[in-house]
């Protein structure tokens, strides 16, 4: 059935489809943006929210025939800003060891309101997400009923791309989430037939994220968290989602009491320059790299050493702009420094200038790059081949300087293992008793005579499997899938069970919906392995989200256009198209496009990329248009993409490849479902057709 609700639309043109679509994608941008501000630990498990929002949207759809439970939409956003609330800062602590999480556990001086087991928080985190996505699917689905299959679809796929847009808009204006989450309920609220009371909940449940405008420091939105700050007459310090991040050394103090600190921290952050000095006779290097400038505390280290030329890479631009405003020797005014904002990989794979020595800045991101995949922002920084195109920017005696906060064995021997394949034999390590903002310093060197390994350290760190491009995972102590993230997924895939056990139940003889399942779990692991492909050649930068985004939804807008106007591709066509672009991404190893120039990895990226969705999207078009109602088929699809998001931890123990094959296999098991469910199906109704005519004429 109908729910008034949706039959009493004010709206009644198809535009209601995309403009609860545009909600839906704008509500799942902002949660996954906020809520990892707010509950620092969920910077890592962002990828959960949006598992949540398919899972609630998939329900929705599925059950669309059902009673409207409209109750569940302010019940979820307000549960949601009680967690938050209660979970501000750091309420999480880290249960697995072999894992490297940048969590504080509580102590005398910082005690939580709630301080629960990473695991928990996570779990949590899913099922209140998902309490809204319900409602939405629900109304989507019945919304979509009223007008014809593929033209509801395209309003849907257009809505979802109008709000990808606006989103990706109003964070490049550093627009906070919450005012996003405060917008959604209230134009949903509006749009339908709701009555006062229903009314006023939603609006109710959707200011309470605006108090979260009131902080404690000062803040600003960059396009990766939140970031606070706290100015001081010798130092900024510098928080990100909630937690420390960087602090702005006054290295020229005049405080009796911090001028102690300034210089501790100068003497660690001046490490590489004094080993490069006694190297060259005292000589200091003069052309410096700073990949991760920060705030400015390597660009002032450089230039109090001499530099004459220092070039700072860094990703974030309101930490740039921080740098700027408070760093207290105003570095990225001198003229001798020039500050790039931009991905330190990407600039290292484009740059021809050569340097005396490249510094490693403490690069720890603490997020996740997407919310599509495991990768940390800085991921791609800390590999293999990163280390070996540092190297190659290198003059013939310069020195590579990293600098990094470690307090486990395995994280230190992860990192020494991986720039001794760049370096081999010539690197130095020194661990620190003083943790202030760091506590291990690694220099490397190139093509330097008498600068030599320690042996007996070689022989106790180099066993550790180094990080490469397509096992990036420096945080991990082994490929493996920890217990932390079994946890996590037996207990999404339980739900999903669930589902199957209703879809069974729901469709009877009619089957569960194998093939749009399939084709959602592929949707979801092409977007992954897309975001991981286009970061390494493009950068980790937040761009790259967004433009994956808009092409693939692009891509599936343009290949219902043409099913509907030519009645598209042809079904098996479309599908050994799909098996040949997903052989290339298999064997084109991930850095083969590196060499190319700026337009021609855009082109083969779209080839690789772009390519696949269209053909995809073909394929689902033309099954969804035969099916009798929306919300079951589309439904069936969003619970196969929650489930593609939880095959992406493969990689985890596989490399990032692996990931292109393991999608391979669900393109051909959807084709398997297609070829046995639908074309022999089409054959024999054409068979018995043929048999009817000729009986008919005799």
């Amino acid at each position: 059935m109908t729910s008034s609700a949706y039959r009493d639309l004010r709206l009644k043109h198809p535009l209601a489809i995309s403009i609860v679509s545009a909600l839906i994608m704008i509500l799942e941008l902002s949660l996954i943006r906020f809520i990892p501000s707010e509950v620092k630990a969920i910077s890592y498990f962002s990828n959960l929210i949006l598992f949540a929002s398919f899972f609630g949207l998939g329900i929705g759809c599925i059950l669309s025939d059902t009673k409207q439970r409209a109750w569940l939409f302010p019940l979820g956003i307000f549960l949601l800003y009680i967690f938050c609330f209660l979970a501000h800062g750091i309420v999480t602590y880290d249960t697995s060891g072999s894992v490297h999480f940048w969590l504080q556990k509580s102590t005398r001086d910082y005690k939580p309101l709630l301080e629960i087991p990473l695991e928990i928080s996570a779990i949590l985190v899913f099922v209140l997400t998902s309490l809204p996505f319900f409602t939405l699917g629900h109304a989507l689905a019945n919304l979509m009923d009223q007008h014809e299959r593929l033209t509801s679809y395209a309003w849907d796929i257009g809505g979802s791309l109008v709000g990808t847009i606006l989103f990706t808009v109003s964070a490049l204006f550093s627009v906070p989430p919450y005012v996003w989450i405060f917008l959604v309920p209230v134009v949903f609220a509006l749009l339908l037939n709701f009555d006062m009371d229903r009314r006023v909940a939603y609006i109710v449940a959707g200011a309470c994220f605006l108090s979260f405008a009131v902080g404690k420091y000062d803040s600003r939105w960059s396009p990766y968290y939140l970031v606070s700050y706290i100015p001081a007459e010798n130092n900024l310090s510098v928080f990100v989602n909630s937690s420390f991040h960087q602090e702005a050394v006054n290295f020229n103090s005049t405080n009796v009491e911090y001028r102690r600190t300034a210089e501790k921290a100068r003497s660690k952050f001046s490490a590489p320059y004094a080993a490069y000095q006694s190297a060259h006779a005292g000589a200091s290097p003069q052309n410096i790299l700073i990949l991760g400038g920060g705030t400015g505390n390597d660009a002032n280290i450089a230039l109090l050493n001499g530099a004459s030329s220092v070039t700072v890479i860094e990703i974030d631009p309101v930490i740039i702009s921080l740098g700027r405003e408070f760093n207290f020797l105003k570095p990225y005014d001198d003229p001798r420094v020039r500050i790039i904002n931009d991905d330190g990989r990407h600039y290292l794979s484009m740059t021809s200038d050569r340097y005396d020595m490249v510094i490693f800045g403490t690069l720890d991101s603490q997020a996740l790059l997407s919310g599509y995949a495991n990768l940390r922002l800085e991921n791609y920084i800390y590999t293999v081949e990163s280390f070996q195109a540092a190297r190659r920017v290198l003059n013939d005696g310069g020195m590579l300087g990293t600098y990094y906060s470690i307090w486990k064995d395995w994280f230190i021997a992860r990192i020494y293992s991986t720039i001794n394949e760049a370096f081999p034999g010539s690197l130095k390590l020194a661990i620190l008793e003083d943790g202030y903002l760091f506590n291990a310093i690694i220099v490397a060197a190139k093509n330097l005579p008498g600068f030599n390994s320690d042996q007996s350290l070689d022989q106790k760190l180099l066993p550790s499997t180094p990080s490469t491009d397509n096992w990036p995972y420096i945080y991990l102590e082994k490929p493996t899938i920890s217990r932390l993230y079994w946890t996590v997924i037996g207990v999404l895939m339980s739900f999903i069970l669930v589902v199957f056990l209703m879809l069974k139940k729901r469709s009877g003889s009619a089957g569960v919906g194998s093939e749009f399942f399939l084709l959602g779990l592929a949707f979801t692991l092409l977007e992954s392995a897309a975001i991981v492909r286009l970061a390494l050649l493009f950068g980790t930068t937040w761009i790259v989200n967004s433009i994956v985004f808009i092409t693939v939804l692009t891509m599936i807008l343009l290949s219902n256009w043409m099913v509907m106007r030519t009645k598209g591709l042809p079904m098996l066509a479309s599908w050994l198209g799909i098996g040949i672009v997903m052989a290339c991404n298999i064997l084109v190893p991930m850095d083969a496009l590196l060499g190319l120039d700026f337009w021609a990895r855009c082109a083969a990226s779209f080839a690789l990329i772009g390519i696949p969705v269209l053909l995809a999207g073909n394929c689902f078009s033309k099954m969804f248009a035969q099916q009798k109602s929306s919300g079951y088929a589309l439904g069936v699809n969003l619970i196969g993409a929650m489930a593609g998001g939880l095959l992406e931890y493969i990689s985890m123990l596989h490399g990032m490849r692996s990931v292109w094959l393991v999608l391979a296999m669900v393109y051909f098991a959807a084709f398997a479902v297609w070829f046995l469910k639908y074309h022999l199906v089409n054959a024999r109704i054409a068979k018995q057709g043929r048999a009817a005519v000729q009986a008919a004429h005799h």
